[in-house]
């Protein structure tokens, strides 16, 4: 059976037996960016289209979770998907069970002494918690007091930025200079689109 044919006896008997969540996670990597906003590439097209068609013959019994860092349109050719079936959820920052579990994920910043330094300043946004958590790993090479009086009172895109600055510090001057020249782009981009930008070493860093 072709794929759509698959996910639509799917959709009417197993699924419909079985509740099932199909979970589609860092569904960033299948946008392209166009104007100000994102939309899907041509596979990601072709592979969510069959199940947004047949997903409501579950009669409810099963569902589609799409996480994004980036809210992208659904329109392919003019139209939109019938994306009606889906609903926008704005994740909150974690709090109280939710951090602690992301706590333990991190495996420095949990068995650092002073891990509440850095679970305070990540603001319980788990990205934010992933690049303290590079810092706590080389944490000789910080000024952890600096970074507490920097950071103090300070909003999440403040932390971002001064992060991203005193992490490229430490990679020495070399990446310090291909870090200014990618900032041109000024959005996210294609990691092959630094490779004119750097060494290999600097090049690798910061497509991850």
């Amino acid at each position: 059976m072709e794929y759509p044919d698959r996910i639509k006896q799917l959709c009417r008997e197993a699924f419909q037996q079985l509740p099932t969540i199909l979970v589609l996670d860092d569904f960033e990597q299948n946008l392209i960016r166009r104007g100000d906003g994102w939309i899907l590439t041509e596979d990601a097209v072709e592979f969510l289209k069959p199940i947004l068609e047949a997903l409501p013959w579950c009669g409810g019994q099963s569902n589609l979770l799409i996480t994004s860092r980036y809210r992208f349109s659904m329109e392919v050719g003019g139209q939109d998907l019938p994306a009606k079936v889906l609903s926008d959820i704005t994740l909150t920052s974690f709090r109280g069970p939710d951090l602690e579990k992301k706590k333990q994920k991190l495996p420095h910043i949990s068995k650092i002494a002073h891990s509440d330094l850095y679970l305070e300043f990540g603001r319980g946004n788990p990205r934010l918690l992933d690049w303290l958590e590079k810092i706590a790993q080389d944490e000789a090479n910080y000024d952890l007091d600096a970074l507490r009086q920097q950071l103090q009172g300070k909003s999440e895109d403040f932390v971002r930025r001064y992060l991203a600055e005193i992490m490229a510090q430490t990679q020495g001057e070399a990446f310090q200079r291909f870090f200014r020249q990618a900032a041109v782009y000024r959005q996210p981009v294609p990691a092959s689109a630094f490779a004119a930008l750097g060494d290999a070493v600097s090049w690798k860093w910061a497509s991850t």
